[in-house]
């Protein structure tokens, strides 16, 4: 990643050059513009006027290679030595895990990725389709499972029976 960055300074300090040369170039002609004005009484003020406004372009560009160069040795010097992160901090960084207290379900995250989801068997899904629950045992495994949803799909996957 650091040979990216070099890469792009010495690029930039192409640019920066480049964009510095033209800048003189204008400087040139406005100069000439202005000797002729001088001593002849022949410049125009359009070509001062445009000498202006490419000074400003050039030396703007001049200005944002030199700034974009800056950046990108910092940030080839911070990948160099990366900050250590403080241990307090990290409390917000730590893997998610829910599980589930008649382990039916589990939910767990560690390291950023999603583990898998154990589901009861078919069995058990039929079973419970074929038991008439009272309203009172439902809410009971809803609060459990903590879900109170009407998805038929869901509700069969944690265990709970179809909402009517």
């Amino acid at each position: 990643m650091s040979f990216l960055y070099i890469c792009a300074i010495i690029v930039l300090i192409v640019f920066a050059l480049f964009f510095g040369f033209k800048y003189k170039q204008v400087e040139g002609a406005d100069y000439k513009n202005k000797r002729l004005r001088d001593r002849h009484g022949a410049g125009s003020f359009t070509t001062s006027v445009s000498n202006f406004l490419a000074k400003i372009f050039w030396g703007g560009l001049v200005v944002i290679s030199i700034l974009l160069g800056i950046f990108c040795f910092a940030k080839m010097s911070e990948i160099d030595n990366p900050k250590k992160i403080d241990s307090q901090d990290s409390g917000a960084s730590q893997p998610l895990a829910i599980q589930n207290q008649d382990s039916k379900s589990t939910i767990s995250n560690s390291k950023n990725t999603l583990s898998t989801i154990s589901v009861p068997g078919d069995n058990s899904s039929s079973t419970l389709q074929n038991k008439i629950y009272t309203e009172q045992e439902i809410r009971d495994l809803e609060e459990k499972v903590q879900y109170s949803g009407d998805d038929p799909v869901i509700r069969m996957r944690l265990g709970l029976p179809p909402k009517n």
